[in-house]
C-alpha cells in the first residue's frame, strides 16, 4: 500500500511540473512600464498626448506584471526615468 501511495504522489508531482512548464512556455512577457508608456504616448493624438497627466490616468492605461494594473509608485518611477517632470497643479482659490 505504501508503494502505491508513493507512486500516486510521484505521478501527481510529475503532472504539476508538466502544467507549470506548459504555462511558462505559453506565457507572453509583459513589456516594461517604460516600454508601455513610450508606446502609449506614440499612439495618442497630439491633443491628448500634450495635456497634463495624472498618475491614475496613466495607471488605468497600463498593464501590470502580476496584477491587472501596475502600482502608481512604479509608474511614477518609470515616468522619471523617461524624463517626465512632476508639476503640482495650481491650488484652487474660492
Amino acid at each position: 500500500m505504501k508503494a502505491y501511495i508513493a507512486h500516486l504522489e510521484r505521478l501527481r508531482l510529475q503532472e504539476s511540473q508538466m502544467q507549470t512548464e506548459s504555462k511558462d512556455s505559453t506565457r507572453v512577457p509583459t513589456p516594461t512600464l517604460d516600454q508601455q508608456i513610450t508606446t502609449l504616448m506614440q499612439s495618442l493624438p497630439p491633443t491628448v498626448r500634450d495635456r497634463q497627466w495624472v498618475i491614475q490616468d496613466m495607471v488605468n492605461r497600463l498593464k501590470g506584471i502580476n496584477n491587472e494594473r501596475p502600482h502608481s509608485q512604479g509608474v511614477g518611477q518609470a515616468l522619471q526615468r523617461l524624463g517626465w517632470k512632476r508639476i503640482r497643479p495650481a491650488t484652487m482659490k474660492a
